[in-house]
């Protein structure tokens, strides 16, 4: 029971950050403290760094990574190993098959 208990602990995803404010700002989510380090679930991960990189959080993976105290190979690593991979070109995480 201990090892259920702890691998469940391991992936529990926090939610102490939300991404909805009532009042509108210029700030980026970074800026304004919404969003203090990228997530472990894989596909919240995913949907969070396309929308910085969308959105012009970050003009690169790179920089992303660089504010959040990673490197881009690991990110690439952890969502290539869940089906994801980065398209320079389209600056996003696609599902593998679908990044062409």
């Amino acid at each position: 029971m201990n090892d259920l208990k702890k691998r469940y602990e391991d992936t529990t995803i926090d939610y102490s950050y939300t991404a909805c404010h009532d009042s509108i700002s210029t700030g980026t989510l970074a800026e304004e403290g919404l969003m203090d380090y990228l997530p472990k679930d894989p596909a919240i991960l995913v949907s969070s760094v396309n929308l910085l990189l969308r959105d012009e959080e970050f003009d690169t993976l790179e920089s992303l990574c660089y504010n959040f105290g990673t490197e881009p190979e690991d990110i690439k690593e952890y969502l290539h190993g869940h089906g994801f991979v980065y398209s320079e070109k389209q600056k996003q995480f696609r599902p593998i098959g679908y990044d062409e």
